[in-house]
């Protein structure tokens, strides 16, 4: 008996490979796969402002950098000598305002040019909830733990959303005409709203998803949020706090993702990896002995061969100490 929905998800009209850019940004499970990229060695620039959930402020952001914007005077705070805005995650911080005005000049002037060559974005919305500045009635990317009593929790509707990543579109597809959008929803819970309103945050965002994907012909949707729902539906496949997809439910959704989405060639490659970093995990009954240095040799065989696909210079450095040592 089968105890959960298996459902097929189409391979993308277009494929990816090793030699393309990737641009991702978005909530806290874009950072999750956009490192698993990295680990299988994929050319991919992600969250540069830090993780973002709500899609205003993502294609804030983004709009900014290709428009050279600078961030809002109004919307800077300082906390122990140390300058934040409430446009952006805690990770970009200045000593001063020009300090942060140069760190956000540099980011943007790098999202542009990235933007400019990736054959792919990729877009993870955590929630349609996102909290308005009293004071100027601006919506903030973070609210870096400041008093409640300055913010209004507000609901982004469907129309707004839509609204707002058509104009970001227009400014994309004027410097990169090619480029392919995949939209996703995270299956992060964000239980600090309601059940109930949780619920209604992710239908939203996925009822604003598949709208731009029927409305553009560059934009495609991956069913992230599904997967979890419906395939990984037990709470054996989140972490403690049943809130966070676990690790085997990461693996398992990004597994399903580059099936769709990579070419034939780059699938092989992340196999091969596969097998290197298991080589390199290997802990040896007896360190220095000829059985694991004769192993560790063959270890290096198999990255000799897989550096003319891909570089695996950091693991062949590796294995040679590791060899040396014995």
């Amino acid at each position: 008996m089968d105890w959960s929905i298996d459902f097929n998800i189409d391979k993308y009209p277009f494929e990816i490979n090793h030699n393309d850019e990737i641009f991702m940004i978005g909530s806290c499970f874009s950072k999750n796969i956009s490192q698993k990229l990295k680990n299988y060695k994929f050319n991919v620039f992600d969250n540069p402002y830090g993780i973002i959930y709500n899609p205003i402020s993502i294609f804030k952001s983004l709009e900014d950098s290709l428009t050279k914007k600078n961030p809002d005077k109004k919307l800077f705070i300082k906390k122990e000598n140390i300058f934040l805005h409430y446009s952006y995650h805690s990770v970009i911080r200045g000593n001063s305002i020009l300090d942060f005005n140069n760190k956000i000049n540099e980011i943007q002037n790098k999202v542009k040019e990235t933007l400019k060559r990736s054959k792919l974005l990729i877009i993870t919305f955590g929630s349609s909830y996102t909290y308005i500045f009293k004071s100027n009635s601006t919506i903030v990317s973070n609210c870096h733990k400041q008093p409640n009593y300055l913010f209004e929790k507000s609901f982004i509707p469907s129309s707004e959303i839509i609204n707002q990543f058509n104009n970001l579109q227009k400014k994309l597809i004027k410097i990169n005409p090619k480029i392919k959008i995949i939209l996703s929803v995270s299956p992060l819970r964000h239980l600090k709203d309601g059940i109930i309103e949780n619920s209604v945050s992710k239908s939203n965002l996925i009822i604003s998803s598949h709208y731009l994907k029927n409305s553009h012909s560059n934009i495609f949707y991956f069913p992230s949020f599904e997967i979890m729902n419906d395939e990984l539906r037990d709470y054996r496949f989140y972490e403690s706090d049943f809130i966070h997809p676990s690790k085997t439910a990461v693996k398992y959704i990004f597994e399903k993702f580059i099936k769709t989405l990579l070419d034939k060639n780059s699938l092989d490659i992340i196999i091969e990896l596969e097998k290197l970093y298991k080589d390199l995990s290997h802990s040896p009954i007896i360190e220095k002995s000829l059985t694991y240095k004769n192993f560790l040799r063959n270890s290096l065989r198999k990255a000799e061969f897989l550096k003319n696909k891909i570089d695996v210079s950091d693991e062949i450095n590796k294995i040679k100490i590791k060899i040396k040592n014995i």
